[in-house]
């Protein structure tokens, strides 16, 4: 505040009596809010005496009565003047106010301290009792972190590591460390994004710590941890071996947590590399293992996010993929219905990102607009980090919208700075190339394309890298087919080797458009009938409503 404030109102309680400035000060330690069963322990006064000093000061002006029942408390009228008080406290006194305070406090609520983690953080903090600090952090950065409200959990936990820091080394308070790391990874995960540096620098702190402490009883967390930072960064080589050492450990245990959450980290995994079929086993073993009443609340552990629902929004992802749009269709609306019975924040954004790419992916663009802006609004109220871009995309796709080479410019840029880089980060590449074409700049849509790694163009949707860098190179030599052809035809091969029928129907599809346009129309029936008379299901979804046309066309 101003230094002319400061002073006035420092000189105005100046001039109180001893006893009142004495009780002024010990009120402002207790905090702007002054319960008077807190302030009485460090008032030094008798009741009657108490009571008719706490009335001066009202008439003064610088507390209020703010509450009669259940018990009497009273505030500051003016933050100012509550800082300045606390600021007059000699550091002596104000060490004691804060431990009898601290005291008080844990004698009143003796059966349930929980309740006023912060509170007892706070006095244990400025009382200079660092284990209970500690571990009164702790808990308020836990209980932070179960109400989804991360930036706080954060800001509780490094301050408990920063008092840790500063005690001595021993077994105990390495201990403490590790658990404050592993409260700290979901949180952090929340703020920050999965794959963020100073995610991965904290499991690493971890697991610096679980190797001194030689505890492989919580070796496990930290290196799930690490497997999600590295799964997120598209590093799927890595992370597949990781998660594969996870299910060796879970399956020499007798923990159904750790089971499925190894598991877990082998779907994402599998799906994303495009190995669909070898992913379904572990989908399935996740739906059996998954206890709502056991496992609904481990994601404050594991990834900020629910196993049972990340299970089936990953199922709906490989059934489309497979070819079956709409079991796809009915295992994220089953996913949508267990998040919003979880109410756990990070699921409901994630689980609705997955529901918006399932009904773009079928051509519901309405549907998908809807379920698109419900997840945004989670991720803004929640201040969820990473997961904008891609549903930002989806969104301007979705919209129909044809977008001026400034926002396409913005958009790619964000894309590209994104620490997130699963398959959905390369459908969003796709879509931004398509955009670019429809704004008359395939030349820019096949930068971005570029940009992609060969991880990209080997995963799950690497036949729509290869599909739409056809489509780009088709309208850039329009005259000359064979470059265009050759992607087409790559995208089906790859389709096809992995049995993804929907990503092979639409290659297919923009090869029998190409075919088409040059007159080769039993060239371009031949290339679509044969994947297009697979189906079973579908017929009224987006890309078999326009292969069926095309076939009409030509046939």
């Amino acid at each position: 505040m101003p230094a002319t404030v400061q002073a006035i109102l420092a000189t105005r309680i100046d001039r109180l009596r001893p006893e009142l400035k004495r009780l002024l000060q010990a009120a402002a330690v207790v905090g702007k809010d002054v319960p008077v069963t807190l302030l009485a322990p460090v008032a030094e006064m008798a009741d009657e005496a108490l009571h008719a000093a706490l009335g001066e000061l009202q008439t003064a002006e610088l507390l209020y009565e703010a509450r009669l029942f259940p018990d009497l408390e009273y505030t500051f009228k003016h933050a100012l003047t509550y800082e300045v008080a606390y600021g007059g406290v000699l550091q002596e006194r104000r060490l004691a106010l804060h431990g009898t305070i601290l005291e008080t406090l844990e004698h009143l609520h003796a059966d349930r301290l929980g309740e006023h983690a912060e509170v007892l953080a706070h006095h244990a903090e400025r009382a200079a009792i660092a284990d209970k600090a500690v571990r009164y952090l702790r808990e308020a950065g836990t209980k932070a972190a179960a109400r989804s409200a991360n930036q706080e959990a954060v800001a509780f936990l490094e301050r408990a590591l920063a008092l840790l820091a500063g005690l001595p080394e021993t077994r105990e308070t390495l201990s403490e460390a590790l658990d404050v790391r592993i409260t700290l990874g979901t949180p952090l995960i929340a703020v920050h994004g999965p794959s963020s540096p100073v995610v991965e620098a904290s499991y690493r702190a971890a697991l610096e710590l679980v190797d001194r402490l030689d505890d492989a009883s919580r070796r496990f967390l930290i290196q799930w941890g690490l497997w999600y930072v590295s799964y997120n960064r598209g590093d799927y080589t890595p992370a597949l071996r990781a998660g594969e050492r996870l299910l060796e450990t879970a399956r020499r245990g007798n923990d159904s947590d750790q089971l499925l959450e190894a598991h877990h980290t082998l779907w994402p995994t599998l799906v994303s590399m495009g190995e669909v079929k070898q992913a379904l086993p572990h989908i399935e073993r996740g739906i059996a293992l998954y206890d709502r009443e056991r496992h609904g609340s481990i994601a404050s552990l594991y990834g900020a996010h629910d196993p049972g629902t990340c299970c089936r929004y990953f199922l709906a992802v490989g059934q489309w993929g497979l070819g079956y749009p709409e079991r796809a269709l009915a295992v994220v609306h089953e996913a949508a219905r267990m998040a919003e019975t979880l109410g756990h924040a990070m699921t409901s954004a994630m689980t609705l990102s997955f529901l918006a790419s399932i009904l773009y992916l079928r051509g519901d663009r309405p549907a998908a607009i809807a379920a698109g802006e419900r997840s945004l609004e989670f991720v803004g109220a929640h201040g969820f980090s990473s997961r904008t871009i891609d549903i930002a995309v989806l969104l301007h796709a979705a919209r129909s919208e044809r977008l001026d080479m400034a926002t396409l410019d913005v958009l790619q840029r964000e894309r590209s700075l994104a620490l997130l880089r699963t398959w959905r980060s390369v459908m969003s590449g796709c879509t931004i190339a398509l955009l670019y074409c429809d704004a008359g700049a395939p030349e820019r849509g096949l930068h971005v394309l570029a940009e992609l790694g060969d991880a990209d163009r080997a995963g799950l949707y690497g036949s729509e890298v290869y599909r739409v860098e056809g489509e780009l190179r088709r309208r850039i030599a329009s005259k000359t087919p064979d470059d265009a052809a050759s992607c087409f035809q790559h995208a089906i091969e790859l389709a096809r080797r992995r049995e993804l029928k929907s990503l092979e129907l639409r290659a297919a599809t923009s090869l029998a458009r190409l075919w088409r346009d040059y007159g080769r129309r039993e060239d371009a029936r031949r290339a679509l009938a044969d994947v297009y008379g697979w189906f079973t299901e579908g017929f009224a979804t987006h890309d078999l409503r326009l292969a069926k046309a095309l076939l009409d066309e030509v046939g």
